[in-house]
């Protein structure tokens, strides 16, 4: 989207790791799989889950509780969206966002009613919606949103979303008026600030909410409720009657924290559970549920991105031919053949999914002769050897890791794979 000419123009209105251990598995953008996916109450689909077969059919009846089972990030995870370990299937039910996505993937108003940007695209303006109530009964302000912001953008808070806001805000610039107007003045242009609002890690909480309140109260303006949390335990929300979008066709969530892959399956099958979430089935375990009568894959393409990623600023990967070697040496096919058994497409170091509007095609190339010599040139002649963490967290990661492992031996690279615990993991991606 270009910056508008002329007079400001309304854009919406409506209702330390140790050394060598310096590669991740997770989940963001060398390939992207097409997989199967149904969140609760969230908007952003991550990975593939599978459902009751009665549950994916026919039309939904009010009432009743959801039953979901889902791989806890840590014993350390928080109601927190602005935190790195955050209990992400809750958040979608407890929480609204100044702006969310629509189905195509655009950003709508949610708790912002409109909001309009100056000519320079520097100051945006966002009115906020009438009648919203927070679920101790305090009203929803400006102030609550200008507070959010300034949460995530907190250094000690260390949120995945301060990185990207930062680049373009900073706490000064940020105010509310009035009750119902919430100011931005941007410390650099940017002409879709609203996108970049629509990540989970914005959910709104209430101005003047102590960190320990936030971590744990679950006060948000969402159409659930929490009723009860325990950190990689369960926990469960209400439907909120006083949603301003109206009450949930649900009476209330249930959450179960199952880390292991195929325990969530079994309580599937055997119809203790309504709904995996967050989770990669593994082919051969999605081939079992798919052949059942008992539940139901639901499939998204593009639903999930993986990457293996560099830390640049660690002695072993701070020179950039070292980086340049390693690209040029992986294979990506044989990755997407090998772990994913062919079912996804090749991100090209790409974390733009290929249907949005900012994708821009770039090919890999692969020339691993090439790659040894710019190890060489590095002072690695005879190669370079390094660790790569991985875990089960995700079916996928483990022969993801090998794969790469054995693509980039040709060009000089000796990986060692080193599996990591679950908890390591979901640490690691956050």
């Amino acid at each position: 989207m270009s910056p508008p000419s002329g007079s400001a123009e309304r854009l919406w209105r409506g209702s330390p790791l140790p050394r060598r251990r310096v590669l991740q598995l997770a989940a963001a953008g060398a390939l992207a799989v097409g997989g199967a996916t149904a969140l609760s109450g969230c908007t952003q689909a991550q990975g593939p889950v599978a459902l009751p077969t009665e549950a994916a059919t026919g039309t939904p009846s009010r009432g009743g509780r959801l039953r979901i089972a889902r791989p806890a990030n840590s014993r350390a995870e928080t109601l927190d969206s602005a935190a790195s370990l955050s209990a992400y299937e809750y958040l979608g039910a407890l929480y609204n966002r100044l702006v969310r996505l629509d189905e195509e993937g655009q950003p709508v108003p949610d708790l912002a009613a409109e909001w309009e940007v100056s000519p320079d695209a520097r100051r945006w303006t966002f009115r906020m919606r009438d009648g919203v109530h927070f679920h101790d009964g305090r009203p929803f302000t400006a102030r609550d949103a200008a507070f959010t912001i300034a949460h995530i953008l907190d250094p000690d808070i260390g949120s995945p979303q301060a990185g990207v806001l930062s680049s373009v805000m900073s706490v000064g610039g940020i105010s509310a008026p009035d009750p119902t107007t919430l100011v931005i003045d941007l410390d650099a242009p940017h002409s879709d600030l609203p996108s970049l609002l629509t990540a989970y890690q914005c959910y709104i909480v209430p101005d003047g909410s102590t960190l320990e309140e936030i971590q744990t109260s679950g006060n948000g303006t969402g159409p659930f409720r929490l009723s009860s949390f325990r950190p990689s335990g369960r926990g469960s929300v209400e439907a909120y009657a006083d949603h301003f979008a109206g009450p949930p066709v649900l009476d209330g969530i249930d959450f179960f924290s199952i880390q292991d892959t195929q325990a969530r399956v079994n309580a599937l099958m055997a119809k203790q559970i309504d709904l995996i979430s967050q989770t990669n089935l593994d082919f051969a375990t999605a081939q079992v549920v798919a052949a059942s009568s008992a539940a139901t894959i639901a499939r998204v393409k593009n639903g999930q991105w993986y990457t293996i990623p560099t830390l640049a600023t660690s002695p072993e990967f701070s020179d950039v031919r070292v980086r340049q070697a390693l690209k040029l040496a992986y294979d990506p096919q044989r990755i997407l053949d090998v772990a994913v058994q062919g079912a996804g497409t090749i991100g090209n170091d790409n974390p733009v999914v290929p249907t949005d509007a900012a994708h821009l095609a770039s090919p890999h190339v692969r020339d691993p002769e090439r790659a040894r010599a710019l190890l060489a040139e590095a002072g690695h002649p005879d190669g370079f050897a390094f660790e790569l963490s991985t875990s089960s967290l995700d079916p996928v990661f483990t022969p993801m890791a090998v794969s790469f492992a054995n693509a980039v031996r040709e060009a000089g690279f000796r990986v060692r794979v080193r599996n990591e615990s679950a908890d390591f993991q979901a640490w690691a991606r956050s």
